[in-house]
């Protein structure tokens, strides 16, 4: 379900996702996803956000294109698509996922994020036809799902470590509830989603939106 103008943009725990009219892809993929158990939920996730990444990459061959946990698409260090997915599950078992996913592809000024997006036409100088580029979305959304469908989750684990922003790297991070600055290193996702990180010489764990990266 395609929106050429999107006026009410929503993110990862209700934040806003800005888009100017028909300049972006705004979209809504419907999938049901049987074959996943529910305790699975996550790797729903990770092979969108590899999908989306690996579909930027291929208009930016000479960029680093990188998943911010959890499925958020940065060029550099600089915002280009987000994903949010909204799972429908029925006790045990899996009813649908819409997948609603924002990639800025036209636009060139961004009023709330700032300095922090980016859009393919800013990474290449260059105008987009949406009609065009759309199809290669789809292909490589199709790709990872038949991935999921045959059981390949190792490669899609393998390829989203591979690509996660700031793995290996020492960085700073703002902690919500705690109101603290402190450094530690990514060094992996586990199933259920929590960010793995290395802190002095400890491993710890995080939920989406605990922490905020600096």
């Amino acid at each position: 379900i395609m929106a050429a103008s999107q006026t009410a943009g929503r993110g990862q725990a209700d934040s806003v996702w800005e888009s100017a009219p028909h300049q972006n892809l705004t979209l809504s993929v419907i999938l049901y996803p049987y074959f996943l158990a529910v305790a699975e939920q996550f790797l729903l996730s990770q092979a969108m956000a590899i999908a989306v990444r690996d579909f930027v990459q291929l208009f930016l061959p000479d960029k680093k294109v990188t998943v911010k946990w959890a499925n958020d698409v940065w060029v550099g260090d600089k915002k280009i698509a987000g994903i949010l997915i909204q799972n429908q599950l029925l006790g045990s078992r899996w009813q649908s996922a819409v997948v609603g996913i924002g990639i800025n592809i036209n636009q060139k000024k961004f009023a709330q994020l700032g300095l922090n997006a980016t859009s393919l036409s800013v990474e290449e100088e260059d105008v987009f036809d949406l009609s065009e580029i759309q199809s290669y979305l789809f292909q490589q959304l199709d790709l990872r799902y038949a991935q999921l469908q045959a059981g390949k989750t190792n490669q899609i684990r393998a390829d989203y470590a591979k690509n996660l922003y700031k793995k290996d790297v020492l960085s700073s991070f703002f902690h919500q509830k705690k109101q603290a600055v402190f450094q530690g290193t990514i060094v992996g996702t586990t199933d259920a989603g929590y960010l793995e990180m290395k802190i002095d010489d400890t491993i710890q764990f995080f939920e989406t939106k605990e922490i905020i990266f600096l």
